[in-house]
């Protein structure tokens, strides 16, 4: 349990086999009153590959949430979430680089806490474009890759796609073809992208 503004926060932390690190990452799951939680498969698929990269990698519950204290608070409380789960992670793990990844809505909180979590690296995962406030954000300073099915059925590929290139510069971008919203059928080519970009940033 992480303390959180809006109370305790339930997170799960899993830490790589050998004991050289590549950094610390915060991955953010999906819409809370979608259903999203800390247990989605693309968030725990995530996870996983930056673990593999050498990341102690965490992950939890919005507020509201399985055990999380508090309730929906539309994306600026889970902002505020976010930049405590850093807090905690930088308390355990000092000087060490952050990574700052979400999916869906987790894309949408990790964009808007980029800036103040100081993350050196950003990964968002079929960020939700249909949100207005997404498309006035500043381009992160981090070094950014975009992951994004073109058969998504929730976020319109092209206007992510248009979106994203409409940066200067551009984040790397990463598509699957024929790969829905949740990757369905494509969670190891997308555990080998996030691998990629953690490495190649």
């Amino acid at each position: 349990m992480i303390a959180g503004p809006a109370g305790p926060l339930q997170g799960v932390l899993e830490k790589p086999d050998t004991p050289e690190q590549g950094g610390v990452a915060l991955v953010l799951h999906p819409h809370p009153l979608m259903g999203g939680t800390m247990d989605n498969k693309v968030v725990v698929m995530t996870a996983r590959a930056l673990v593999q990269a050498g990341y102690v990698a965490l992950r939890f519950n919005f507020r509201g949430v399985g055990q999380s204290a508090g309730s929906f608070a539309a994306g600026m409380g889970e902002r505020e979430d976010a930049l405590a789960a850093v807090a905690w992670l930088r308390e355990q793990h000092p000087d060490q680089p952050l990574c700052l990844s979400g999916f869906s809505f987790g894309a949408y909180v990790a964009l808007l806490a980029a800036a103040d979590s100081a993350c050196t690296h950003l990964i968002t995962i079929a960020p939700p474009i249909q949100y207005a406030a997404l498309r006035d954000l500043p381009r992160p300073r981090a070094a950014w890759c975009l992951l994004q099915g073109e058969a998504d059925e929730i976020v319109d590929c092209r206007e992510v796609l248009a979106w994203a290139r409409s940066h200067e510069p551009p984040p790397v971008i990463h598509t699957f073809p024929g790969v829905s919203h949740f990757f369905h059928g494509a969670l190891t080519p997308l555990q080998q992208a996030v691998r990629t970009c953690i490495r190649s940033c």
